[in-house]
């Protein structure tokens, strides 16, 4: 979007700076190899907005949310290792 800036890409954590207008939205895409932990425990992914500058924000308490994400790859035991 115009007037949009964020970091295009990178490795690891996402820890990004983006200054986005009013109305605006910013959209990850996540690539991970899928281990046993992350097969068994998810991956939980927490977002926060902290507004900067002169940024007047009425509603500072619906500035994070978080979700754990559980992906069943090979539930019914196709697994090589398993066997």
């Amino acid at each position: 979007e115009a007037g949009a800036n964020c970091t295009a890409s990178g490795v690891g954590e996402i820890d990004d700076l983006a200054d986005l207008p009013a109305g605006a939205s910013v959209t990850y895409q996540i690539e991970a190899t899928a281990s046993r932990a992350l097969i068994e425990e998810g991956v939980t992914i927490v977002v926060e907005v902290i507004p900067t500058g002169e940024v007047k924000d009425p509603d500072l308490d619906n500035n994070s949310d978080s979700v754990t994400i559980i992906e069943r790859i090979f539930r019914d035991r196709f697994e090589a290792d398993d066997e």
